[in-house]
């Protein structure tokens, strides 16, 4: 029997003691079939050493509001618009699929790092307008897959505490072609590095229609960032590159309940967004 009932949500693990932890350690050890690690992370998760060379990071589970809060748009449009209906519109069009919504993520192992500079390489004679199968298929090997875009944001956001703009509108670097003054190497308090902004092609795996996301280290335009962040998509091209994080399933359900409501500011922020709302800039 495998004790994994800490991973069940981000409070349990902090709730649960140093040996509780332990016991998760070994428990996934021993399920998997894969060495450990030493604990990642400011929550000091638990990770593993995969096959093929990454480590794994055990992530538990917790339900999160996804995608870009009306807040977060008007911040953007504060930063990148011009003023005019045109460029809010174009905003609003790009951040569409971003829209908050309720995710459920159950507990599963993220790689702290990319495949590894030899994944380029092993594609290449693959075809470039639709490698995601082949890709699949060489994963099952391993007993891995790409994450979702739910999970992938999850770890991004370290829970879902930490916003795409909001708050930290200095955290999305809005200038053109700028490349991002990020350590790239540096993980984040989930122990998983290289998360926003770095690895070029990047690939994150949607359940619905299997659609890619690649990720730039330089961005052509603003609204190209704020893309990707917001989980918008798009197919690969032909001088995209792929190298891509592997995830693994724990069998454990998603948990229940229901994330912090919205609240908007009773101040000049939240008077602005609430004309957002109805669609005035």
């Amino acid at each position: 029997m495998h004790d994994l009932g800490p991973l069940a949500t981000l409070e349990a693990w902090r709730a649960a003691s140093a040996e509780q932890r332990a016991a998760v350690g070994i428990a996934l050890a021993d399920k998997t079939g894969l060495p450990e690690e030493d604990p990642v992370g400011t929550a000091r998760f638990r990770a593993l050493r995969h096959g093929s060379g990454v480590t794994l990071v055990a992530i538990p589970g917790g339900v999160y509001r996804a995608g870009l809060t009306d807040a977060d748009l008007y911040t953007l449009f504060v930063h990148l618009g011009d003023g005019s209906v045109a460029r809010w519109d174009e905003i609003r069009r790009e951040v569409a699929l971003a829209s908050p919504r309720i995710a459920r993520v159950a507990p599963f192992l993220c790689a702290a790092q990319q495949w590894g500079d030899e994944g380029p390489a092993r594609f290449e004679d693959e075809p470039w307008n639709h490698p995601l199968g082949f890709i699949e298929e060489h994963l099952r090997a391993h007993h891995a897959r790409l994450p979702t875009a739910d999970e992938w944001e999850w770890v991004a956001r370290e829970g879902g505490a930490t916003p795409w703009v909001g708050v930290s509108p200095a955290a999305l670097p809005l200038a053109p072609r700028k490349i991002p003054d990020l350590d790239f190497g540096k993980p984040n308090g989930f122990g998983v590095g290289n998360l926003l902004m770095s690895e070029v092609g990047e690939l994150v795996s949607d359940d619905e229609g299997r659609s890619l996301r690649g990720g730039h280290a330089m961005w052509q335009d603003d609204l190209e960032a704020i893309a990707l962040l917001c989980g918008y998509r798009w197919p690969l091209s032909d001088e995209t590159h792929l190298p891509f994080r592997i995830a693994c399933s724990l069998g454990l359900p998603p948990p229940d309940g229901d994330p912090p409501p919205l609240t908007v500011p009773d101040d000049d922020v939240g008077r602005a967004v609430r004309r957002f709302r109805r669609g005035q800039p």
